[in-house]
């Protein structure tokens, strides 16, 4: 019996802890957009990206629709300009103006496909 009250005892004590930890009012974050942009690029066709953040900033990502597919990549680490890969198929660098884009080949080494600057 003594048993038995210890653990509801604790049961309680337990549900009230970790009431607590649940942030009040928080809900789902939205997605924010950041722009639409066209790169012309030096084959002569036309990327268009399109960029998002949610809004507690945990992401950052892009749409990019090149040769009639769409591709969604996340932001990545970059020590120089900003880098968006899926990490396996292609990847979306720019800096400033301008852009690099690559695809891994079968040895999982990135080659540059395109390069191009923001359409004016």
């Amino acid at each position: 019996m003594k048993i038995n009250k210890i653990i509801c005892v604790f049961v309680v004590a337990l549900v009230l802890l970790s009431g607590g930890c649940v942030k009040s009012g928080a809900g789902k974050p939205e997605i924010n957009a950041g722009g639409e942009y066209l790169y012309e690029c030096s084959d002569g066709s036309t990327v268009k990206a399109n960029f998002y953040s949610l809004s507690d900033d945990s992401l950052y990502f892009v749409k990019v629709d090149m040769e009639n597919k769409e591709y969604t990549l996340p932001q990545l680490v970059s020590a120089s300009g900003a880098r968006y890969s899926d990490e396996r198929e292609v990847e979306f660098w720019i800096k400033g103006d301008e852009v690099t884009i690559s695809r891994m080949n079968d040895d999982g080494e990135w080659n540059v496909v395109k390069t191009g600057k923001i359409k004016k």
